[in-house]
């Protein structure tokens, strides 16, 4: 990840795939972007991203910080309810 995105650390989370007409999707969150930070807080893991989002209930609206193509993009979803 570090070395494909050019980046000076680790961390982050590589979207491998959307839900074809999920709340991702929608938003434009893409296969290969790399997620730094859901709202302030920054993601270094899969499992921290899975925590960020548990902090937060279904309705809800979130900021995704990612990077695609070497520059940095905010995507706001508003997180599905069950």
């Amino acid at each position: 990840v570090q070395e494909y995105f050019q980046l000076k650390s680790s961390n982050g989370v590589v979207v491998t795939q959307t839900r074809r007409g999920g709340a991702g999707e929608r938003a434009g969150i893409e296969p290969g972007d790399l997620v730094v930070a859901l709202d302030a807080e920054k993601i270094r893991s899969l499992a921290g991203l899975q925590s960020a989002l548990a902090d937060h209930d279904p309705g809800d609206e979130v900021t995704f910080h990612i990077l695609r193509d070497g520059k940095k993009r905010d995507v706001t979803i508003t997180l599905p309810r069950k």
